[in-house]
């Protein structure tokens, strides 16, 4: 019987916990989308000034400093929104039925999997391909 009522007790508290996530996942999507807009817009700003001013070479660096760290937080909400909206995905499919609480797991799993194996292809500078392909394994080993 002890049994028994620790694991509806472990159960309980497990339901409790995915409810507190279902109803905290789509205000955290929305944020995240908001902060993806605000980053493209700063993103955009950083290009145009590129674009529009001349600059000596401290000042190049200090933009484009400033133009990877954006990026770089750009990434990261996106991955956060990815990895949110693959879960809420398996929430809004009644977890519970089937095996979807594996399957859940699986997902969750293969998104952290995937978080560690980021890469991109360039589309239009492949002489940059090489020095990103470093920086994404040297990351990796990190």
């Amino acid at each position: 019987m002890r049994k028994l009522n620790n694991l509806l007790q472990e159960l309980e508290e497990s339901l409790v916990i995915l409810s507190k996530a279902e109803k905290e996942i789509p205000n955290r999507i929305k944020q995240l989308e908001q902060d993806i807009v605000a980053y493209d817009a700063e993103r955009q700003d950083l290009l145009h000034y590129a674009e529009h001013v001349n600059f000596n070479a401290a000042e190049g660096y200090i933009r484009f400093k400033e133009l990877q760290v954006v990026s770089q937080k750009r990434r990261q909400a996106k991955t956060e929104l990815e990895d949110l909206m693959s879960l809420q995905d398996k929430l809004n499919k009644r977890l519970f039925e089937g095996n979807r609480i594996g399957s859940t797991m699986k997902t969750i799993e293969h998104r952290k999997t995937c978080r560690t194996k980021f890469s991109y292809a360039a589309k239009v500078r492949n002489d940059l391909q090489d020095r990103m392909n470093y920086s994404f394994t040297k990351r990796e080993r990190t």
